[in-house]
């Protein structure tokens, strides 16, 4: 049960509180460009219920004073400047897709899919996880929705695995309606339904995968040690020179790579909020 307390954590974390909301033409202000490419402040927005939840979970009680607001959103804009940072490296990864004329077929993707599916956890386990994260939530909602008192239901519904202090975490961080909806979407969704949202994960994989090894190729063609490490590693892999150094070898080069794109990439950050966050863009 304790896990479950942590999945449901995990995933708001994961997948937020859906869409930003809008507030006028803040949403269409642009905060960066890189390469030409504009980033509009909507596409890194964090919701201000995200970094409130985010807020109670660390001090286990709601924001109540001036000082409490001021740091939710010092929270926010950390969260913003992440996200920035992540969307910034984001677009010039795509950049370098299109420079390498990188696709994926839609046979591709099912394919992709349907691997990801078969490396999860198997049914079995995955519906006994499925139906303890229900039964909590369930028990959440009885607290918030029917005004069922949080120490009857902990005694009668809760398992051993949860503590007092874990539960009533919990009943902080989901007593926004909105937030246990989409949480409830969640659990109702087929973890093995290949739709919109698992095509775009299959695309992500794919994407990420083809890239790596347009990198290594690349790579390759200039620097004859690594091409030598990759062959091996590929056709040789108990060969006595494949140990620790040439997949040290490939990574540090790999990360030299990529940081000679994001270096050479040009990236103006046009909100002052945010100058701060391309200045060390490699750690």
């Amino acid at each position: 049960m304790a896990a479950c307390a942590a999945g449901l954590c995990c995933l708001v974390s994961l997948f937020g509180l859906g869409e930003s909301p809008k507030n006028g033409d803040r949403n269409e202000v642009i905060v960066a460009v890189v390469n030409g490419k504009p980033i509009p402040f909507s596409a890194i927005e964090v919701p201000i219920e995200v970094a409130t939840s985010a807020f109670v979970h660390e001090h286990e009680r709601d924001p109540n004073s001036e000082s409490d607001l001021a740091e939710v959103e010092k929270i926010r804009q950390r969260a913003e400047s992440k996200r920035l940072v992540n969307y910034i490296r984001g677009t010039i990864r795509e950049q370098q897709l299109e420079r390498f004329g990188i696709e994926c077929s839609d046979a591709e993707l099912r394919a992709r899919w349907q691997r990801l599916v078969e490396e999860r956890d198997p049914p079995s386990s995955r519906a006994e996880t499925r139906a303890e994260m229900e039964n909590l939530l369930e028990c959440v909602r009885a607290v918030h929705e029917d005004g069922a008192d949080p120490d009857v239901v902990f005694e009668t519904q809760l398992g051993p695995g949860m503590t007092r202090e874990q539960w009533q975490s919990v009943l902080r961080q989901y007593k926004n309606p909105e937030v246990r909806r989409l949480m409830r979407e969640r659990l109702n969704k087929d973890p093995e339904k290949y739709d919109d949202d698992a095509k775009e994960m299959a695309r992500a994989v794919l994407l990420t995968e083809k890239l790596r090894l347009a990198v290594e190729n690349d790579l390759g063609r200039s620097d004859p040690e690594f091409a030598e490490y990759a062959r091996l590693i590929e056709t040789d892999a108990q060969n006595e020179k494949v140990k620790s150094k040439p997949y040290n070898y490939m990574e540090i080069k790999r990360n030299e790579w990529w940081q000679k794109r994001f270096g050479d990439a040009k990236v103006e950050i046009l909100d002052d909020r945010f100058k701060h966050v391309w200045k060390e863009p490699f750690e």
